[in-house]
C-alpha cells in the first residue's frame, strides 16, 4: 500500500504518513480512516486533567467559601458614612438551648446595623454544617465608600484581612469598625435571607452572642468586644431577625 501523496510504502502514525506528514491516504480507506480518527493519548489525558481541575475549582468557588455574585458585582454608594452607630450588646443571664449535637449559651443580646464588606460561604468545611457563611461587616468610617476605596479587603478560613499602602485614617480605627461574624440562623427564612445578601448591602441583625459546645469537648465562643484582632476576635451569632435597612 503506498501513499498518494509521495508514493512511499505507507506507514501512518498519529493519521500521517510519516515521508511527507500529509494525511495519509490510499484505496484502502476504511483503514486509514480508521488510524486518522485515533486521538494521541497524551491529549486525552490532558484533556481528562484539565476538567478534573475545573471540577475540584468550581466545587471549591461554589462550595467553601466564594460568593460568586460578589466576586463580580458589588454594590457602591455615594461617599459618606451610611451607618454612625456602633452595635449594640447587653451582658446577662439567658436560658441555655440544644440545637441539633450543640449546646448553645448566650453570653449577651446582640444588635448590629452594618454594611456588608465581605461574604463567605462555607459548605464542605468544619463547621459548615452549624454555621454556613461568615459576614464582614463594617459601620462609622468602614461604611464610607471613600474610606472603602483605599483599601483592600479578603477573606478565608473563616477570617478577613485588610491591607492599605497608605490607610485613610488610623488603622486602630478600622480594627474598631469592622468585625467578623460566624453567622448561625435560627430557621431556614434566616438562612434563605442571609444566603441571597451581597457585598455593599446595609443590613440589620439581631440575635444572641453565644458559646456553643459539643459533648466531645469541642467549643466555639463569641468575642464580646469590638476592639479585638486575631484569633477569637469574631462575633459568633446566633441570628434570630435579619433585613435589609
Amino acid at each position: 500500500m503506498r501513499c498518494e501523496n509521495c508514493g512511499n510504502n505507507l506507514r501512518v502514525i498519529n493519521g500521517l504518513c510519516v515521508h511527507c506528514r500529509i494525511l495519509g491516504t490510499s484505496s484502502s480507506k476504511q483503514n486509514l480512516s480508521d488510524s486518522a480518527v485515533k486521538k494521541p493519548f497524551i491529549f486525552a489525558f490532558s484533556a481528562n486533567i484539565i476538567a478534573a481541575f475545573a471540577l475540584v475549582l468550581f466545587l471549591f468557588l461554589i462550595g467553601t467559601k466564594y460568593d460568586i455574585v460578589s466576586m463580580f458585582w458589588q454594590r457602591r454608594t455615594s461617599p459618606g458614612i451610611l451607618i454612625k452607630e456602633d452595635p449594640v450588646q447587653v451582658l446577662g443571664k439567658f436560658k441555655a438551648w440544644t440545637h441539633d449535637d450543640y449546646l448553645f449559651r448566650p453570653l449577651a443580646q446582640y444588635k448590629i446595623h452594618a454594611r456588608v464588606l465581605l461574604k463567605s460561604n462555607y459548605w464542605l468545611t468544619p463547621g459548615a454544617d452549624l454555621s454556613p457563611l461568615d459576614l464582614t461587616l463594617g459601620w462609622g468610617p468602614m461604611s464610607d465608600q471613600t474610606i472603602l476605596d483605599q483599601l483592600s479587603l479578603s477573606s478565608g478560613y473563616r477570617y478577613y484581612y485588610w491591607s492599605s499602602p497608605s490607610p485613610p485614617i488610623e488603622p486602630d480605627e478600622i480594627n474598631r469598625h469592622v468585625s467578623n461574624h460566624h453567622l448561625i440562623p435560627k430557621n431556614i427564612k434566616v438562612a434563605r435571607f442571609l444566603k441571597g445578601l451581597s457585598v455593599g448591602d446595609l443590613v440589620e441583625l439581631s440575635g444572641f452572642l453565644v458559646e456553643i459546645s459539643r459533648a466531645d469537648g469541642w467549643q466555639w465562643t463569641s468575642s464580646l468586644s469590638r476592639e479585638d484582632s486575631g484569633d477569637g476576635a469574631c462575633e459568633v451569632l446566633w441570628v434570630e431577625e435579619a433585613g435589609i435597612s
